[in-house]
């Protein structure tokens, strides 16, 4: 379950780290 849980967050904060990047470069 731990596990799980770090996962999800991590794929949430790569989401939101790629968000961010697209919204830098203005794609």
């Amino acid at each position: 379950k731990l596990m799980k849980k770090g996962i999800q967050e991590v794929k949430e904060k790569t989401k939101a780290s790629s968000g961010k990047k697209r919204q830098k470069t203005g794609d």
